[in-house]
């Protein structure tokens, strides 16, 4: 069973960048080390059917994507992930227009912490599928790796109004509330994640759902304790 999930906080494994089925308690363990540039690059675009490095940034994660790789390799659980990962390039490859397969690569991208990268596949995705409310979540979540609070609220909102009971949808916005430094919007959103009413879907096969460590309330109880600090 897959104990990684995008809803949740990033936790890294080796050279690899997972994110875990919501533990509140490992999130931001260890954020994505910054690996040395390699020569390789250009032959991962290839293998991967996505365009080689354009500019320092894109390098960056074309050498995470390698790293990443290479440690996958190591484990059973890597092996299915990598045979995922090219499974859905394959079919893009042939189809571009593909959505399950974009959305799912950029899924992966952004477990890998290659945040570019996801970007753009989900945003595909979207245009393929205007209505593809995970994809609009994913999105947010990568957008909100990258402080970029302004388009993750865009993104996370248009999720919910899409799909109100998404609990992944939910969540995220919920954290982006905190962020954002409004606790009391952020507990209407973990409010929402514990009524029955909320759907948690993860993307891979086995993959925990971002609930299953309780993250709703212990979300809840920050947002609580942190009005009670502002009575």
């Amino acid at each position: 069973m897959f104990a990684c999930s995008s809803k949740g906080g990033r936790l890294g494994i080796g050279n690899t960048r997972l994110k875990p089925a919501d533990d509140a308690f490992a999130e931001e363990i260890a954020r994505r080390c910054r690996i040395p540039k390699f020569g390789l690059t250009f032959i991962i675009a290839v293998c991967l059917c996505v365009p080689p490095p354009v500019s320092a940034a894109d390098t960056d994660e074309f050498s995470t994507l390698l790293s990443w790789q290479a440690t996958a390799k190591q484990s059973l659980i890597g092996n299915q992930l990598i045979g995922i990962l090219n499974s859905t390039s394959t079919v893009l490859k042939s189809n571009p227009a593909h959505k399950r397969s974009r959305y799912l690569r950029g899924y992966l991208y952004g477990i890998i912490g290659c945040t570019s990268l996801a970007i753009a596949d989900l945003t595909k995705a979207i245009q393929c599928a205007a209505q593809f409310a995970a994809a609009y979540t994913d999105r947010g979540i990568c957008y909100m790796d990258l402080k970029n609070y302004d388009k993750a609220r865009v993104d996370l909102e248009r999720a919910v109004a899409l799909n109100p009971h998404s609990g992944d949808a939910r969540l995220a916005h919920g954290k982006l509330m905190l962020e954002l430094e409004k606790p009391a919007l952020a507990a209407n959103d973990f409010r929402m994640c514990q009524s029955s009413l909320a759907t948690f879907s993860p993307a891979l096969p086995g993959e925990l759902p971002a609930n299953y460590y309780h993250a709703p309330d212990y979300y809840l109880g920050v947002c609580e304790e942190t009005l009670g600090r502002m009575d």
